[in-house]
């Protein structure tokens, strides 16, 4: 009896220790692999898929609608703030406006239909920036496909030029424009587009 045993125990001591070879050759040859192909696609491929999974729930997007498309000198300018956040809650956004204060100038900010509470509306017409933040959004439903306006940005041409109205804004940022979502506190904003305004004498 004692001898079956003995011989039982050898084999499979035999087959453990061959599996483990066989394992540390596989895992060999998968960190040989990937030291060779660190500079190639792979690593690439998968940072770029890592970038696109993150991305997934960044699908809001701010906009501002100008009311017209030039505008002379003197004329008041509304900028509409349009976003979408389709089948998302929000509990609120920020926004963080820059502009060039020797062309335009900011006069105030009516607040929209979509947040019950504006806490913060600050303008600065030396540095060229308006703050916005709305709180509370009014629907307690998520929001459809369609846009809805945070408020209205309303300024004044103040002298001739061609300039830009753009969103602070970085993907994923919580320190800038946002729109933030109910229940994660996540800044789910994906895309904020700016808009160019001409003013002619």
């Amino acid at each position: 009896g004692m001898q079956l045993s003995f011989s039982t125990q050898k084999k499979i001591g035999v087959v453990y220790g061959f599996l483990v070879i066989l394992l540390v050759v596989a895992l060999g040859v998968r960190f040989w692999q990937g030291g060779n192909l660190k500079n190639s696609n792979t690593t690439s491929n998968i940072t770029s898929s890592k970038k696109i999974e993150k991305k997934a729930s960044w699908t809001g997007k701010i906009s501002l609608v100008a009311s017209a498309t030039s505008y002379k000198v003197g004329d008041n300018i509304d900028l509409t703030v349009v976003f979408e956040a389709k089948g998302k809650k929000l509990d609120g956004a920020d926004l963080v406006l820059l502009y060039n204060p020797k062309v335009l100038s900011a006069m105030g900010f009516s607040e929209g239909k979509s947040f019950n509470l504006f806490p913060r509306k600050d303008i600065d017409n030396t540095q060229g920036m308006v703050k916005v933040t709305a709180l509370d959004s009014t629907s307690t439903a998520q929001f459809g496909a369609g846009k809805d306006s945070i408020g209205v940005i309303h300024m004044q041409a103040k002298s001739v030029g061609t300039t830009q109205v753009n969103f602070d804004f970085s993907a994923g940022g919580t320190n800038k424009t946002t729109l933030i979502e109910q229940g994660t506190s996540q800044n789910i904003l994906g895309v904020a587009e700016g808009v160019t305004i001409r003013v002619t004498p």
